[in-house]
């Protein structure tokens, strides 16, 4: 073997040693399945859990959607994060375990009565749909599990890559009558390659009518998953029955016992408020979320608005200014800073290597 020869192969296995050592290197990695919690106004919100072996270094994730909004804690303290419509990039200071969570409103979409969420991440996801939905159809790489959350919630475990979620939300209903089950139909979750399927058997959406629980099954090659779930079925239309009974009426097919209709319509009354109350408020959210406005899930306290006095007045602080300042401790005052930034009062940025706070709207 000629001299020249030995060199290059000395070269290349030096080379190859570096590729094969510098994976493990990288010094972190993503605990599966990554959560997305679908809220019922097509809102999404990613929880990622991260083990940092190696730090400080910064962190890049590919996200499931344009974050409206992004945290990062390490054991309860407030971390740096920079991210636009495709990536997360996070600074750990040290070694431990991360939180990142992210809200974002760009991997849903409503087609008429119909909603669809479409993303493409590299890790395994479990995806939580909200308690009002039934699951009309999946497309993705992998079904990993599927079944109900112990708040009767659908949820699906899907393997990395492309994935699309259709499902339809179900009206609400308000009776006390009981009535037959109503018929089934199916729904065919199709994995890619369609080397395996998930069959469903799920209550078909009637017209309104009572909640009553109907068993479903989740069948694979390996054997068949059983659950149930909560399903509407339809009753009469225009019937409303009431236990206690006495006097009938002919015209609208409600039996009652004196004042009985009286009661029925003012529970009826006071569930159309609630749901138009509810209806209001998801769409004030929605709103507020899309147009960049801060949305105050809390009552503010004298320390909330001490902060916010102090920003308001001096401009954009950081943290150990805001603490010498106002006297607040360090690890409460992280909290408190976090909440106030997650509930959109205020906002973070990195300035300098630093990062300060400063107002996201006029109080």
């Amino acid at each position: 073997m000629r001299f020249w020869e030995a060199g290059l192969i000395l070269v290349l296995m030096l080379m190859m040693g570096l590729t094969q050592a510098s994976y493990p290197m990288q010094g972190y990695k993503v605990y599966e399945p990554v959560v997305l919690d679908v809220w019922p106004d097509g809102s999404i919100y990613v929880y990622t859990l991260i083990n940092v072996t190696d730090a400080p270094q910064r962190i890049v994730l590919p996200t499931v959607g344009k974050p409206l909004i992004a945290m990062a804690s390490e054991e309860g303290e407030l971390i740096p994060i920079d991210y636009n419509e495709t990536y997360l990039w996070v600074d750990v200071p040290s070694p431990g375990m991360v939180n990142v969570t992210y809200m974002t409103v760009s991997s849903s979409y409503k087609l008429g009565a119909e909603w669809l969420v479409k993303y493409n991440v590299p890790w395994t996801t479990r995806i939580i749909l909200p308690r009002d939905a039934l699951l009309l159809g999946v497309n993705a790489s992998r079904v990993i599990d599927a079944g109900y959350t112990q708040d009767h919630r659908v949820y699906l475990e899907l393997g990395e890559g492309n994935v699309s979620v259709e499902y339809v939300r179900l009206p609400p209903s308000i009776t006390s009558s009981t009535t037959s089950p109503t018929p089934t139909s199916s729904t065919t979750i199709t994995t890619n390659p369609p080397s395996s399927s998930i069959t469903t058997s799920t209550a078909s959406p009637p017209p309104l009518g009572t909640l009553t629980t109907t068993p479903t099954s989740i069948s694979t090659h390996t054997g068949t998953i059983h659950t149930s779930s909560t399903s509407p079925e339809a009753s009469p239309a225009g019937s409303l029955t009431t236990t206690s009974g006495g006097a009938s009426t002919g015209g609208g097919g409600v039996t009652t016992a004196g004042g009985g209709h009286r009661v029925a319509a003012a529970v009826i009354g006071a569930g159309l408020i609630v749901v138009l109350i509810a209806a209001f408020y998801l769409a004030y959210r929605r709103r507020s979320l899309r147009q960049g406005e801060p949305v105050i899930m809390g009552e503010l306290d004298e320390r909330d608005r001490a902060i916010i006095e102090l920003i308001r007045e001096k401009g954009p602080l950081t943290a150990p200014e805001i603490s010498e300042s106002t006297g607040i401790p360090k690890s409460p005052l992280y909290r408190r800073l976090r909440r106030l930034v997650d509930e959109g009062v205020l906002e973070a940025r990195r300035v300098s290597g630093r990062t300060v706070y400063s107002l996201r709207r006029k109080h």
